[in-house]
């Protein structure tokens, strides 16, 4: 996971600086707190999903996105 974390941060900016740089570093360290951040945001979601089957409050969820999905693309703007 570290090397291909270093592998994509060696691909950007970053690598202006040369290959073992510190901005390198920074930048390796940033792809990995990222991603584990990203693992916890789908971990938490996936683990509420089944809650959501039996909650009263699954229908209104429902609701609520589906106005703002259509709101948020609607060529008029009136939501």
């Amino acid at each position: 996971m570290i090397v291909v974390a270093a592998g994509k941060a060696s691909l950007g900016h970053a690598a202006d600086a040369g290959p073992a740089s510190a901005a390198i570093a920074m930048q390796t360290l940033q792809v990995l707190v990222t991603s584990v951040g990203g693992g916890l945001a789908m971990a938490a979601g996936l683990s509420v999903l089944p809650a959501l089957g039996t909650s009263t409050a699954r229908g209104m969820l429902i609701r609520t996105a589906m106005q703002v999905s259509t709101c948020r693309w609607s060529r008029s703007g009136s939501c």
